[in-house]
């Protein structure tokens, strides 16, 4: 009986400073994640530092709850998703497609989900048409606006003619000058766009919901940073519980 008792302290001992060294290991350097700079109000570029929901939300749980060291870096879309991809940064917060998955590993709980609505500009002439949309598949005989690095329209919009635009806010734009018939977005970024660019007499939001579509943190497979999202994980299911999560959103005065 000592002996086993004896075996199984040691045992203990050694499952406990193997974590310590995993600990040490996955924290001793910092998460260096890339957004997108101007997809406010889930991130952008203020002055010289990063803002917005998704940044808010990571420094809750990665900064003060998790002590992870990060940085937070904009960069037009489609360059954060090559930085990650190349090694040359860490992490980004987005939709987890099959070309993502490639080079990343995800979390299961999502940094945000977020509600998919059509909208399209007040004189469309199919407007009627338009509002009995209900599904993606009814969107095929319309003519789609997004912008370049959106791998998430490329992959869920390859059955309709698509217009690209530069950026987001140049997707927009497009609509406005009737380049196409439907952008698909979420609400929290056209809120905030409707409100500071007086899109709300232009642009017309469609009755249907299509979709929740959520973001994940994923983290580059060959970072040594990637065994943290298990922690991610519980600490965004607390945040969830207790309310500092909501509180976060509620401080962008999204509908959603």
């Amino acid at each position: 009986m000592k002996t086993t008792y004896g075996i199984q302290r040691l045992l203990l001992l050694a499952a406990f400073t193997t974590s310590l060294l995993i600990s040490s290991v996955t924290y001793a350097q910092p998460l260096n994640l890339v957004f997108s700079e101007n997809y406010v109000p889930l991130s952008w570029r203020k002055d010289t530092k990063m803002t917005g929901i998704l940044i808010d939300i990571l420094k809750e749980s990665l900064n003060r709850r998790l002590d992870i060291k990060t940085t937070y870096t904009g960069y037009p879309w489609k360059r954060a998703q090559k930085l990650v991809e190349r090694g040359l940064a860490d992490a980004f917060v987005t939709v987890p497609t099959k070309s993502r998955k490639e080079f990343t590993v995800c979390s299961v709980e999502p940094a945000i989900t977020v509600e998919v609505s059509i909208y399209t500009h007040k004189d469309n002439p199919r407007m009627e048409e338009l509002r009995r949309v209900k599904t993606y598949a009814d969107l095929k005989d319309f003519v789609g606006i997004d912008y370049d690095g959106n791998d998430w329209a490329k992959n869920k919009f390859k059955h309709m003619k698509m217009v690209w635009a530069r950026d987001l806010l140049g997707s927009y734009k497009m609509l406005l000058e009737k380049r196409g018939d439907v952008l698909v977005r979420h609400a929290f970024n056209f809120d905030y766009y409707s409100k500071n660019l007086d899109l709300g007499n232009l642009i017309v939001k469609l009755p249907t919901s299509l979709s929740s579509v959520a973001f994940h943190l994923c983290i580059r497979k060959s970072s040594d940073l990637v065994n943290v999202l298990p922690a991610f994980d519980k600490v965004i299911k607390e945040m969830r519980a207790d309310g500092k999560y909501e509180a976060i959103v509620r401080q962008y005065g999204s509908s959603n």
